[in-house]
């Protein structure tokens, strides 16, 4: 446009010098063809003639050329000296800027968007809307470059600014699919609208407006990138060493596109140099140094160079890993300290060690999971790769790990398992801030074990403040059980003699001891008596019992009951239904047998008296304390 500009202003001025070789002057009261001097030639009027330049072809006014003049446009005052109309004349006024383009109003001229700073450029009216390029001064040293377009609010619209490019003749049936720029039309390469959103793209059109403040838009089914680069970011080239940038360097981002409708539009976002691609919040940009990101989340691999201990930058491979492809991600607590050398697949929280280079608790096995670090303390949880068939077994793992585990100053630390429940609810204490504790794995040495057997598992709350808050009330067994034990299936062994006791002195700890070593009763005079503290009884198959009174009653019966009639009651079973006689009959026998059938047969023995013998059972043997017998059912 500027040069269409110029070749039009030189043009006009060939064209007046032309006219006015002939004539020392072309003044108003006219020129005379003889005339000849060494003054130049004068096109226009001179002092005392305050009169503008109209320049008519056809009769038709085609050019005006301001004198002094002032005049108001779109409300503004100014003055308008020296200013240049090139079309159609503005009726009793002239050109709205220094150099002003007017033409095919069909409803007028449009005033409205003009502002009064519109002067030291070039304004464009036709089809009832304006456009102003040139300069807008702010102060007398602070001047911007200015593109402006406005538009009738009283007609239709929108009006855009609209970029495009045209080559080829331009057919008149045009060709809405050609992007060569040979259609009518041409491509169009940018719009900007009149909302201030920006389209980048050829099929953008007053049906279908930019949508966001930068609407990247392309053509069919072809891919949309956005890419970021600068001078020495490369690939290809040596580092820092100018390069040709192509689509392989720096930063990118868009949709990818296939002929597949299914494949089509998945949303990239590529870092294309062995870099990080850092994200962040509430983080100043002028703050952000190769040494300060001020990050909270990093996608990276292991040989992306980073910073190391005592600030310098390099790559971090502390487990010698051949391959440094690998992917590592990183989410950080505090972005004034970052994890900038993530250490596994996913590592949540700080550098191990804090702001060391240390690797505390981690292994170079710990690779696909999520490792999770403050300070010293860390933890892992994933997968940990052994050496099977084709490398094709990985254990699952949850590690977690401390600087020492054995110094009470700092640890050890455990791992447990928390229950916590809605607040509102009524059961404590999983309700409470603390939580309930289920269980929880500590790696300490318990009191009864050597060294190293080292871990122990405690099963109930041992958190702080739980029930087994006190010191002697810590784990301090391979399993250490706060409630009761429940075994769903035990197998038989008769061949074994091991049987499990407890210490209900040391918390219930379980023992074990040889059954052998169980005895009833104790050697007669023995120092250490093993007496039974109660009545007691054996119940074998077929309801026999065998009790044993603290009465030195022995009662072997098959009837349930533990209420013998005799110091030694012997019953084989079958006579039963006169037991409540003979209880009150002989309940101060020393002995009494009874026969398992109806005419009986055994010992009876009773004293001191004899018993009335109308209430005696059938025996066939009774010895009484005076020395009578009972033969048979006769005394």
């Amino acid at each position: 446009m500027k040069k269409n500009y110029l070749k039009l202003a030189g043009a006009i001025t060939c064209s007046f010098l032309t006219f006015s070789s002939f004539s020392q002057n072309w003044k108003v009261g006219g020129n005379s063809f003889g005339q000849m001097g060494g003054s130049p030639p004068i096109l226009g009027t001179m002092a005392g003639n305050n009169q503008p330049i109209n320049m008519y072809t056809n009769g038709v006014q085609r050019q005006k050329l301001n004198g002094n003049i002032s005049y108001p446009v779109n409300g503004f005052a100014g003055i308008r000296d020296g200013y240049l109309l090139l079309g159609q004349d503005v009726p009793n006024k002239g050109a709205f800027s220094m150099f002003h383009i007017n033409g095919g109003n069909t409803f007028g001229i449009q005033e409205l968007g003009y502002r009064n700073w519109m002067k030291y450029g070039m304004t464009i009216t036709s089809n009832t809307d304006q456009m102003y390029m040139g300069h807008r001064a702010l102060s007398t040293t602070e001047t911007d470059a200015v593109i402006q377009w406005s538009n009738d609010p009283t007609t239709s619209g929108p009006d855009n600014m609209v970029f495009i490019f045209t080559q080829g003749t331009g057919a008149p049936t045009g060709n809405a699919a050609d992007l060569s720029g040979n259609d009518i039309d041409g491509r169009e390469i940018i719009r900007l609208t009149a909302i201030g959103n920006v389209g980048i793209g050829p099929r953008f059109n007053n049906t279908f407006m930019p949508q966001s403040t930068l609407h990247q838009h392309q053509q069919n089914y072809n891919s949309s990138w956005m890419q970021i680069t600068n001078q020495t970011m490369t690939t290809t080239g040596a580092q820092g060493a100018p390069t040709v940038i192509d689509a392989f360097n720096g930063f990118r981002f868009g949709i990818l596109g296939s002929i597949q409708q299914i494949r089509n539009g998945n949303a990239l976002v590529y870092q294309q140099e062995e870099r990080h691609l850092l994200f962040s919040t509430n983080a100043n940009t002028t703050a952000v140094t190769p040494l300060n990101t001020l990050e909270r989340m990093r996608i990276t691999s292991i040989n992306a160079p980073t910073v190391l201990a005592g600030g310098g930058y390099g790559v971090n491979n502390p487990g010698n890993l051949t391959n440094v492809n690998l992917t590592r991600v990183s989410i950080s607590h505090d972005p004034a300290n970052p994890v900038t050398q993530p250490l596994s697949l996913l590592h949540l929280g700080y550098n191990t060690g804090g702001s060391s280079s240390s690797t505390d608790g981690w292994r170079d096995w710990m690779d696909i999971g999520t490792f999770t670090s403050n300070g010293t303390d860390n933890m892992y949880v994933g997968l940990k790769l052994e050496k099977g068939i084709l490398n094709d077994r990985f254990d699952a793992v949850i590690n977690w790990g401390d600087n020492d585990a054995t110094n009470p100053a700092i640890g050890p630390d455990n791992l447990r398992f928390i229950f916590t429940s809605n607040i509102s609810a009524s059961i404590p204490p999983a309700n409470s801030t603390k939580g309930l504790e289920v269980a929880r794995m500590v790696p300490d040495l318990a009191t009864t074990l050597t060294a190293p057997n080292y871990g122990m598992m405690g099963i109930g709350d041992f958190s702080p403040l739980g029930p087994n808050n006190a010191l002697a009330d810590a784990v301090d067994a391979k399993l250490d059980i706060d409630g009761d034990l429940r075994i769903r299936e035990v197998t038989e062994r008769d061949t074994l003699l091991q049987v499990l006791v407890i210490d209900s002195n040391d918390h219930n700890r379980v023992h074990w001891r040889s059954a052998n070593s169980f005895g009833l009763g104790n050697i007669c005079g023995s120092a250490t008596p093993n007496p039974l503290t109660n009545n007691w009884e054996i119940q074998l198959p077929g309801n026999t019992v065998y009790n044993f009174s603290q009465k030195g009653v022995v009662n072997i019966t098959d009837l349930t009951n533990c209420n013998p009639i005799a110091k030694l009651y012997v019953n084989s079973g079958a006579w039963q239904a006169s037991v409540a006689s003979v209880n009150s009959a002989v309940s101060g026998y020393a002995g009494y047998f009874v026969s398992n059938n109806a005419t009986g047969t055994g010992v009876y023995c009773k004293a001191p008296i004899d018993p009335d013998t109308t209430n005696f059972p059938p025996v066939s043997l009774a010895l009484f304390a005076d020395g009578d017998v009972f033969v048979s059912g006769t005394a």
